[in-house]
């Protein structure tokens, strides 16, 4: 069960109060209690995310929510993470300690950091099964903070130099370019945001030693619990999402990630109503949706991304989960896959 924690719900609710909405309604609508957001220590199941971001977005009336929560977000909201932020000498160790710590503010957006020769790349990817409009707005939003956390703990204006999405292009991008103040391109290999690499040598004005290991240490101790807590049917489903790109993923090379012996993780599996196949048929099922809705790869391509020796068993693998055909499936969902915004 992925959660986010208490710090990204008060932000959307933040962001709704900001654009005019009323927090109250929302929360009453989401069944969210209001006292339980001021415990550091709550974490919310990821479809509340899910179910926040749409009815925001509609009771706002707001076709670009995302990007406009992203715009008011806080580093206050990332909690014990957003007080290390301000505390690291620069930009580069604030990226890398987010990539260390990220689990600590939510489960469901892995973020990873490419180099080349001129500029670093900041990755984002999705392991949350939303709806196309509230992924959209999740992405959105994610990518305008990380700009936002950049400006905020230097104090300066460092837009990126180009920003991707893999999201399909909307009719107009003018709000994009506006908030981004840089080249957006939509139907992309990747979401993300391109930065010159002198960026990451920024210093943080108000960074101290003492604080950051102050903060540093208690968010060990929230990573470590969120470890304790976390089932054997999450790590698993982690661990798949992380290698299945890269080759077919067996059961052994999951338990050697854990690490834990095969059959003992065969059998926490078992206790937990569930199997390795079960667990793979899931990832794959969720994956394949997201590239097909996505449009911006073939049938085929997508079938090797998932680990298939060949299309014609991504076929019947996929029509089993669904009842559709890839290609059926895709044409079917075809309307849903271009926002009409």
């Amino acid at each position: 069960m992925r959660t986010v924690s208490a710090g990204l719900i008060k932000s959307v609710l933040y962001s709704f109060e900001r654009l005019g909405g009323d927090p109250t309604e929302l929360m009453a609508i989401c069944q969210i209690n209001p006292s339980d957001l001021n415990n550091p220590e709550k974490r919310y199941r990821e479809y509340l995310m899910k179910e926040l971001l749409e009815e925001a977005a509609r009771l706002s009336n707001d076709e670009h929510f995302g990007l406009h929560h992203g715009e008011h977000f806080q580093i206050a909201y990332l909690g014990v993470i957003g007080y290390m932020v301000f505390n690291v000498p620069t930009v580069g160790e604030e990226k890398e300690k987010f990539l260390k710590y990220q689990r600590v503010v939510g489960e469901g957006l892995v973020t990873t950091i490419d180099y080349d020769e001129e500029d670093v790349i900041i990755k984002i990817e999705s392991q949350l099964e939303f709806s196309q409009d509230a992924l959209r707005h999740c992405l959105e939003g994610c990518m305008v903070e990380h700009v936002n956390v950049i400006e905020t703990a230097t104090g300066k204006e460092m837009p990126p130099k180009s920003v991707h999405f893999s999201l399909p292009k909307p009719v107009d991008s003018s709000e994009h370019e506006r908030i981004f103040r840089a080249p957006v391109y939509f139907n992309q290999e990747f979401t993300g945001l391109r930065f010159p690499k002198s960026y990451m040598n920024e210093e943080i004005a108000t960074a101290d030693p003492n604080l950051q290991f102050h903060f540093e240490k208690q968010a060990d101790e929230i990573l470590a619990r969120l470890d304790n807590n976390e089932t054997f049917t999450t790590k698993v489903s982690r661990i798949i999402m992380q290698k299945i790109s890269a080759s077919t993923v067996s059961i052994e090379e999951v338990a050697e990630a854990i690490p834990i012996g095969v059959r003992s993780l065969q059998r926490k599996l078992m206790d937990e109503d569930t199997n390795f196949q079960q667990l793979l048929d899931s990832v794959r099922k969720s994956m394949a949706i997201y590239h097909l809705q996505a449009m911006r790869h073939s049938v085929s391509e997508i079938s090797y991304m998932l680990g298939f020796s060949e299309p014609s068993a991504f076929h019947r693998s996929f029509k089993r989960w669904t009842g559709f055909t890839p290609k059926r499936y895709r044409l079917e969902n075809e309307a849903a896959a271009i926002p009409a915004y």
